[in-house]
């Protein structure tokens, strides 16, 4: 692929002369090119010094109506929101597409488009995930299509449950760098944005902590470590705030898979398990996700973010929590809440049946 020699200084020049536009205002426009933040970062901090050529191309793509309108960035990114234009074309195989959603970056730097998508013999709507891998660092993309195979060995390997969605398809784009995952639409929003409002309602708290603690399992016996989980990865649907799992490409599986990078490549989780991301994470054991459910458990409770782990014991004990939650998932939850993963339970077998009857309990109410 032909390769245009531009480092960040002169792209800069370029730019503020022609377009004057400033160096975060370009970032803005590159977001607007579905360019991923990364590729810039690597192209344009001294990594390569270069950008492809088809990148270039879709920047100035961006560039000329910026000009050919006379509005600034932000709202060329609007009226590109209103005006939904397909990436590839309004099909995709056998689908069409309907609707556009956000960009959205994984904990290991993986972006991905969401594309709403009507099947048009099945006569269903599907979820499209249009990952751009062109003009990214060879092993980021080794890395990343990795990522998007483990996504599908966990999602074949776990369906049919009700908390997982359904897998369709995994095929490359006519562009060869781009790749699409296509997998069952569900309506709802994330368990992040739930929380956001305050904590819980009891009976929502107990099918929430019930329905997780499920799916988790459901991956343990398939000997698969869901490993960074946290309510942004928690979808609870539109029809009746059912859980469902997403983002299965960030999971382990103990069958000596490559797995993901290293800890420096990832942001900070406050759910995630102090040993999830060490340097040798074939010792990683399933009770690191008991981890991140207990935290998730305290943070649905109390409304509030998880605090500094150990600090979370004294709520555990609180009158209020002692009468919502029965004492077997309380005492559960206080061992899965330990830094040390030998002090951990090994996994949920033993409190699934008390957490199936709290649950029964409250939804019965």
């Amino acid at each position: 692929m032909l390769e245009r020699k531009l480092d960040k200084n002169k792209l800069t020049k370029i730019l503020t002369s022609e377009s004057e536009l400033s160096w975060d205002e370009f970032l803005i426009v590159c977001e607007g090119a579905k360019i991923n933040a990364r590729t810039i970062e690597r192209n344009l901090s001294g990594v390569t010094k270069s950008l492809h050529a088809a990148t270039m191309r879709e920047i100035l793509a961006v560039l000329s109506k910026i000009a050919e309108r006379k509005v600034r960035p932000a709202e060329i990114l609007k009226t590109n929101e209103q005006e939904s234009q397909p990436i590839d074309g309004r099909r995709v195989r056998e689908w069409t597409i309907q609707d556009y959603g956000q960009v959205i970056t994984c904990p290991n730097g993986l972006q991905f488009q969401t594309h709403k998508l009507w099947h048009e013999i099945a006569e269903q709507f599907d979820c499209g995930k249009l990952y751009d891998l062109h003009g990214i660092h060879a092993s980021d993309r080794r890395l990343a299509q990795e990522c998007l195979r483990r996504h599908h060995r966990v999602l074949k390997t776990v369906e049919p449950h009700s908390v997982f969605p359904i897998y369709r398809q995994l095929f490359q784009d006519k562009q060869q760098d781009r790749w699409w995952l296509i997998e069952s639409w569900v309506d709802g929003n994330t368990l992040e944005h739930k929380l956001q409002h305050g904590p819980l309602s009891p009976p929502l708290l107990s099918q929430v902590m019930y329905q997780l603690a499920e799916g988790l399992f459901r991956l343990h016996q398939a000997d698969i470590i869901r490993r960074e989980l946290s309510p942004r990865f928690v979808l609870l649907t539109h029809e009746d705030e059912s859980v469902l799992l997403t983002h299965c490409e960030l999971a382990k599986l103990l069958d000596g898979s490559p797995t993901a990078s290293a800890e420096a490549r990832w942001p900070k989780n406050p759910y995630r398990a102090p040993e999830a991301m060490a340097t040798d994470s074939r010792t990683l054991k399933k009770n690191a996700d008991l981890y991140s459910w207990a935290r998730i458990l305290v943070h649905a409770y109390t409304g509030q973010p998880p605090p500094k782990p150990g600090d979370e014991q004294p709520l555990l004990t609180q009158p209020e929590m002692e009468r919502l939650i029965p004492k077997p998932i309380r005492t559960f939850t206080t061992k899965s809440l330990s830094p040390s993963c030998e002090k951990r339970p090994d996994g949920f077998d033993k409190v699934m049946p008390h957490l199936r009857k709290w649950h029964q309990s409250l939804r019965t109410k």
